[in-house]
Parts: structure tokens; C-alpha cells; sequence
């Protein structure tokens, strides 16, 4: 698979026409029926097998869609599109929008025949329903798709609405009683907290057999970051993450708890692979844009977790908006064990409330600020690896970025 850098066009675009008028129109309203959880397959797109050749010539005017297929799921929490397909003129582009213009999300996505090829997912729009266009530009020569080795077009298979929290091999994260964790702003006045808490970001990855939620954080100066293996574990994956910032409510009463609540800034989506391990249950990926010197960065401490120490969990639970988990039932947050048994050997294991989805959370030291393990595992204690394990295996891997430890 080749997933190239895409455009955005941040704004919204008026309907030029109504479906009516385009060159092609289709739509598919989609039922609960899916392949798998919160996906939906459909068929359909322009040339590579498709009943509607590509079009060999244009007239002056590209004001126009060439083709256009709308796609409409009343459950849908968002939609992201899968190409089956992806190979076009390198002027000619797709264009994924909302069709309803009453939605907060105006962005405009263009896939472009000179940055986007193969097979990959499109960036999730938040929406019920979108409508996927095709523009070509004018020539009177034919035209010749960017590789030519590949078919000339583009075919969708499916789409994805609903995400699913991803957990460790089916374990379960933990609410250890009453949920104790806050909204991420609850805690705006534990200053130093607050601000390693900026570096936490909520992924959405898009897998074949469906989206999931995660949470990662800026690891070390250079632009790396740090999740769980069982959510990142190929560069397939990594192609097909959407990296989300500040997705947190700004008031310590403003609610989140909804699964892509309190949007963001969605600041990358896709990431070099640079390791991924399942025995520690990491993966370290470069994102395309330096965000530290933006959002901060933490560090992980080389000598690891210690017993008793008091600790605080930035997390995106259920990929709800952040929250930080400090308290339990019994007081302040604290490293209960360092060698829990279960998902792994020696983990470092805690009381303090995760969901699935806050797969990849730092567990942060409160002494110092420092990431003392990595949480991965659930059951009540919570379970982590610890954070000298992650040193050891990088520096050996000579992988280890800048200013991470």
C-alpha cells in the first residue's frame, strides 16, 4: 500500500449543483448490516473495473463534477473511505466533503493523482453522510493515469462510521470502581501535570477489520511518538492513523465523554513505522511534523517506575476527550506493584481508572514528571511496562530518540 501526503482545503464549499446535474449521481443509504464492526461495504468508483470508464477527454470547464456518489449511514459517528483502488491523472483529484452543511465539520478533503496512489482510508469526516466527487482537469489528449503500470481510476469498497476501543488481546481496561478519572481541565491548576498532559494525543487507527481508538504522546525532541503495539503494529497502520491534539474540554464542567468528543486538531494522518514490538507492547512512530517544540514532549525515566510512588495517567478513554486519571477511591494514585503477572512479566500495575482506548497512555511519575511505564492492560490493577524495559530496547535498537530518556 502507498499513502502519500494529501491536501485539505480547510474551508467549506458550497454546492455548486444538485446531484441532479452532475455527470453521474449515486447514493447508498446504508443499515446496521456490516462486514464488521462499524464497517459498511459499498462498490463503486470511475474506471479500474467500474461500470463508468474514465474519462478520456474533458471540455474547457472543470467547474464540475465528472462524477459524484453520495454515502449516507444514520449511525454514523464519522466516515472514512476506503480505496480499493487510487490511480489518477496527477491533476485530476476526489473530493470528500460533508453533504449536509449543518455539521460542524467543514473541512474539504482532495486526494490528488500527484500525492495520493494505491490502497489506503481517507481521513474521517464527522458526519452522517458525504458526498465523494471526482474533478478532472481539462485536456483534449486523453489522459494517462500517474502509474502506469496500475488501472486508471478509482474504486471504493467500504467505509468506516463507528470506532471500536482497542484492547489487548480481548483484556479489559479497568474502572476500578467509581470512575475517578477527570476531565483533562479539572487539573489546569496542577500546573506541571496539566502541561506534560498537552504532549497526549488521541489516535483513531483504521485497520481492515475496522477503526479503533487509542492514546499516544509525544516521545523525546525530534517528533516521535509512542503507543501500543496492538494498536500500531505495521506501517499499514501507521499510513492510516489520524494523530489528534488538544481534544479536551475547556472547562474543568464541560463534558466530553464521547467517543471523538471535544475535537481536536487533528495535526497528522499517517506515520513512519519506525518499531513496533509485541513483547513490550510498543510501536514508535515519526510523525511528518516536528510537534514538540508545539505541545510539548515527555521522557521516560531510564531506572523505571519505583513501588509506592505517587502517579497520574492523560488519557483518551473510549476515545472520549482527555482526562486525566490521579485518584482512586483510597486517595492519590500509586504504583501498587512492579512485577504483576497477566498480559506481560513484571508489569507495573496501579488502581487508578482506564477504559479501552487509553491503550498507550504514559503513566507519569507525580515526583518528577517522567513517563515510569506505558499502560497496556487492564483487570483491576491496571497494568503498564515499565518504562525501563522501553530505554533498554530502544537504546539496543539504536531507535531511542532525542531528549526521550
Amino acid at each position: 500500500m502507498t499513502r502519500l501526503l494529501h491536501r485539505i482545503a480547510a474551508t467549506a464549499v458550497a454546492l455548486s449543483a444538485t446531484l441532479a446535474t452532475f455527470a453521474a449521481a449515486q447514493s447508498n443509504s446504508s443499515s446496521a448490516t456490516t462486514a464488521a464492526a462499524g464497517v459498511e461495504d459499498v462498490s463503486f468508483g470511475v474506471g479500474c473495473g467500474n461500470d463508468m470508464a474514465y474519462p478520456a477527454t474533458t471540455d474547457s470547464s472543470t467547474s464540475q463534477p465528472r462524477f459524484a456518489y453520495v454515502i449516507s449511514n444514520p449511525l454514523a459517528e464519522f466516515i472514512a473511505v476506503h480505496f480499493k483502488d487510487f490511480n489518477l491523472p496527477e491533476n485530476d483529484y476526489v473530493q470528500l466533503r460533508a453533504a449536509d452543511h449543518s455539521v460542524n465539520d467543514t473541512r474539504v478533503l482532495r486526494y490528488h493523482g500527484n500525492d495520493s496512489n494505491g490502497d489506503f482510508f481517507t481521513a474521517s469526516l464527522t458526519t452522517s453522510a458525504v458526498i465523494v466527487e471526482l474533478y478532472t482537469e481539462a485536456t483534449a489528449l486523453g489522459v494517462q493515469a500517474t502509474n502506469t503500470s496500475e488501472c486508471l481510476g478509482f474504486s471504493v469498497d467500504n467505509y468506516q462510521y463507528l470506532a471500536q476501543p482497542s484492547t489487548n488481546n480481548g483484556s479489559k481496561e479497568e474502572v476500578c470502581g467509581a470512575d475517578d478519572s477527570r476531565e483533562a481541565s479539572c487539573y489546569r491548576s496542577f500546573s506541571a501535570a496539566f502541561a506534560a498532559s498537552n504532549a497526549v494525543a488521541r489516535l483513531l487507527i483504521h485497520k481492515p477489520e475496522g477503526a479503533f481508538f487509542c492514546t499516544g504522546w509525544l516521545l523525546g525532541s525530534e517528533g516521535h511518538l509512542i503507543t501500543n503495539h496492538h494498536c500500531i503494529s505495521s506501517q499499514a497502520h501507521a499510513s492510516n492513523t489520524e494523530f489528534e491534539f488538544n481534544a479536551e474540554g475547556s472547562t474543568c464542567s464541560t463534558n466530553c465523554e464521547s467517543p471523538r468528543g471535544c475535537g481536536g486538531s487533528i495535526r497528522a494522518r499517517s506515520a513512519t513505522l519506525i518499531y513496533a514490538d509485541d513483547a513490550l507492547d510498543y510501536a514508535l512512530v515519526k510523525l511528518p511534523i516536528n510537534l514538540s517544540g508545539e505541545y510539548g514532549y515527555l521522557r521516560l525515566r531510564s531506572s523505571g517506575a519505583q513501588l509506592s510512588e505517587r502517579i497520574y495517567v492523560p488519557q483518551h478513554p473510549a476515545g472520549w476527550g482527555k482526562r486525566i486519571a490521579m485518584k482512586t477511591e483510597s486517595g492519590w494514585g500509586t504504583v501498587t506493584s512492579l512485577n504483576m503477572g497477566g498480559c506481560a512479566p513484571d508489569q507495573v500495575a496501579y488502581y487508578l481508572d482506564t477504559q479501552g482506548g487509553s491503550s498507550g497512555s504514559p503513566v507519569i511519575a507525580w515526583s518528577d514528571n517522567t513517563v515510569v511505564a506505558l499502560h497496556h492492560c487492564g483487570g483491576c490493577p491496571n497494568t503498564a511496562i515499565n518504562s525501563y524495559k522501553l530505554v533498554n530496547d530502544m537504546r539496543w535498537r539504536n531507535i531511542l530518540p532525542w531528549n526521550a530518556a
